[in-house]
């Protein structure tokens, strides 16, 4: 999470914070919050992205030799 001269880090399954630079304790809590509501799409969208963005459309295969 970034805004303005703020920045925080949260690890998904489970949420927690990573760390944290400027954001109140209050905002931190909230932003949590928004995490836990939303962690099952978050998660989703995170493994969506990289499964394409690496270029194997289905994650690592093990070769078979």
């Amino acid at each position: 999470m970034k805004r303005d001269r703020k920045l925080a880090k949260f690890w998904l399954a489970p949420v927690r914070m990573a760390y944290k630079y400027g954001f109140s304790d209050t905002e931190l809590d909230r932003i949590a919050d928004i995490a836990r509501k939303h962690e099952a799409e978050l998660s989703k969208a995170w493994h969506d992205y990289f499964k394409h963005s690496d270029g194997n459309s289905g994650g690592s295969e093990r070769s078979r030799h």
